[in-house]
């Protein structure tokens, strides 16, 4: 069973360059910020040398001292970026899900570009569900997309 999650907004930049900065981990704490018990990313390492493929590694430290490791899945620029944390959820979200996928989309639009990013995560069990509901669908909804809210303020105001 998976609890998912999905966000969307529309960029007034090219695709290219909205892919660039959303895929850029030495500068994605400036758009993650967090939100409530969600902690905003304090920085990104990549643990594997070259770019981003199919297979390689990142840990992304998180403001509050934790950290996920993630595992790239795809990297299809400009069109898709996916990946599963494979470890370090945060502590309630983790003692209920197995693991996170993500997937972020974009697609040109009118000069533009519109984004999507989901998240899934699998439940461990029935019991789990409601938990994982409740911190799924308010807290890491709320901070997806104020993650994708601050990409489009700062691509359109540079």
């Amino acid at each position: 069973m998976f609890v998912s999650t999905k966000v969307n907004v529309v960029v007034a930049k090219p695709i290219e360059e909205t892919f660039d900065r959303a895929t850029n981990m030495t500068e994605f704490n400036k758009i993650f910020t967090g939100w409530g018990p969600i902690a905003g990313n304090s920085r990104a390492e990549q643990l594997d040398k070259g770019k981003p493929k199919p297979g390689s590694r990142r840990r992304m430290l998180h403001k509050d001292g934790s950290a996920t490791l993630e595992e790239i899945h795809q990297f299809s620029r400009p069109n898709t970026h996916r990946y599963r944390v494979v470890n370090g959820l945060p502590k309630a979200l983790g003692m209920l899900v197995d693991y996170g996928e993500a997937v972020w989309r974009f697609k040109s639009i009118n000069g533009g570009t519109s984004v999507t990013w989901e998240y899934k995560f699998k439940v461990k069990n029935i019991a789990a569900a409601p938990g994982t509901t409740a911190i799924v669908k308010l807290p890491y909804h709320r901070a997806m997309q104020r993650c994708l809210n601050n990409l489009r303020n700062e691509l359109e105001n540079q």
